[in-house]
């Protein structure tokens, strides 16, 4: 059974194997009164523990996604076209909070750039920020030193997403905390 597992998201692994189980069930690619994999397969084909496994098959269970037999493992339930259509309200539910969430982090991303750039008669500046996704690891800043000097920071963080994203906005208030206080030991440049 294939399954899109990722230790970067904020869902524990026994919920995401349980939500994409549930969500393979009712789009009837499990057909019911089969048999789920062992959880020991389907916990060595997924590189997660065994009790990872059985929590999501308890969890499963619990909502009546499956039956468990002791004997002979968990067998999928047969589901009411009502029953179907609740679960696909909260997967559109789950969705748009998801969206909502990568919306208000993307904000908050685009926020944290800086609004005005250098603009003088010695140097002009202009910058245009797209991540490839909602969000990425894509950042540049820019840091007036003192009256003659200034730092620019041009950053690609590896990788793309929310983890970029996480991993360029701690770099870059490092970054400005380090040089916010390490000014007068930056030696001087001529512009």
């Amino acid at each position: 059974m294939l399954l899109n597992l990722t230790e970067l998201s904020s869902e524990p692994l026994y919920e995401q194997i349980s939500r994409q189980v549930a969500e393979k069930i009712t789009m009837d690619e499990l057909a019911a009164g089969s048999v789920l994999l062992p959880a020991n397969t389907l916990a060595r084909e997924q590189r997660v523990s065994v009790n990872t496994v059985k929590r999501a098959y308890d969890q499963l269970e619990k909502h009546g996604f499956v039956e468990a037999k002791p004997e002979s493992g968990y067998y999928i339930s047969e589901l009411t076209t009502e029953e179907k259509q609740n679960l696909a309200r909260r997967k559109m539910l789950n969705n748009e909070l998801l969206f909502n969430e990568l919306n208000m982090a993307r904000k908050i991303q685009k926020d944290l750039l800086p609004k005005v750039l250098p603009d003088n008669e010695k140097i002009q500046m202009a910058a245009y920020w797209q991540p490839c996704h909602f969000v990425g690891g894509d950042f540049y800043d820019y840091i007036q030193l003192d009256d003659r000097r200034f730092g620019l920071v041009i950053a690609d963080a590896c990788g793309k997403g929310l983890p970029a994203a996480m991993l360029s906005s701690q770099i870059q208030a490092m970054l400005k905390s380090e040089l916010n206080n390490a000014t007068e030991f930056i030696p001087p440049c001529r512009i």
